[in-house]
């Protein structure tokens, strides 16, 4: 008997990877994301709001990396290689080969950042329905009990048909967020700045100014260093803030205003069989 439900559990969980896999994409698929996150805010019914701002993420980046590797390219047929580069290739920097590989390179390290993002989407759908699903135990399926506990609120919110209040949402996006930087993001960004070998494209990728469409006018995020990882975390917070401000319904219509299409937020079906019991430390409440 045991072993028979460790085995459906092995199943459910599988699946729910596989999905996650699917609603991810490919490295390349940001507008896809932006869709599949979209559709976890919808079916959380609005307590889960890092999915919303993610969406935002993504479809800005898109245009970011689009943007900087048409400069980035352009600059790498005119301008030299550094002097250790140089000696590397025994040409003045300008050679064909030299400039092939700082290319590769430059799209290497768009292509890591994409990936970081695919990943997170993965894993954010993932522990969003392993977390809803009564049937599966989510910390055994490894999702931190932190993110147990904060997505069991958003989904007996959800099943109440409830609000979180405006504290309770900006918990549980601080938890799901700081969890994020820390376990996937934090890694792979040194890894792709470590990958780069370009001074100038490094300084560039380092200070992005971030403006999604829901800022209001002449507001961004200037990173002094994209590469700080408690940098990250006080943008990522400051963007939510300023979501709390607009407003949500502010925030979702405005991912229209990046030029891409996306598909509606297909609503997702959720258990209505209560979870089984987990420590909230939070409450649900209705936003006031």
């Amino acid at each position: 008997m045991i072993e028979h439900r460790w085995e459906a559990q092995t199943a459910r969980v599988a699946a729910i990877r596989a999905e996650a896999r699917t609603r991810a994409g490919g490295a390349a698929d940001l507008a896809l994301r932006a869709s599949s996150y979209r559709a976890l805010y919808a079916a959380s019914g609005g307590t889960f709001t890092f999915p919303l701002l993610a969406a935002h993420g993504a479809l800005w980046a898109a245009g970011y990396f689009r943007c900087n590797l048409v400069i980035g390219h352009a600059a790498n047929r005119v301008l030299p290689l550094p002097g250790a580069a140089r000696r590397h290739w025994s040409h003045d920097g300008r050679s064909p080969e030299a400039r092939k590989a700082r290319a590769g390179r430059l799209e290497a390290f768009a292509d890591a950042f994409r990936e970081i993002n695919r990943r997170v989407c993965e894993e954010t759908w993932a522990a969003y329905h392993l977390t809803a699903h009564p049937r599966v135990d989510a910390t055994a399926a490894g999702v931190p009990s932190a993110l147990v506990d904060a997505l069991a609120l958003c989904h007996d919110a959800a099943r109440r048909r409830m609000r979180l209040s405006p504290g309770e949402r900006h918990s549980v996006f601080e938890a799901f967020f700081r969890w994020e930087q820390e376990s996937v993001v934090a890694p792979a960004v040194t890894r792709a700045f470590a990958m780069l070998d370009w001074p100038l494209a490094e300084a560039i990728a380092r200070r992005p100014r971030i403006g999604f469409r829901y800022f209001p006018r002449f507001t961004a995020l200037s990173f002094r260093d994209f590469g700080d990882q408690n940098e990250r975390i006080a943008h990522g917070l400051k963007a939510h803030a300023l979501a709390e401000r607009v407003g949500w319904s502010t925030v979702e219509r405005s991912l229209d205003g990046y030029g891409v299409a996306l598909s509606a937020p297909k609503m997702i079906a959720v258990d209505t069989t209560p979870c089984r019991p987990v420590g909230y430390p939070l409450s649900a409440s209705r936003a006031t």
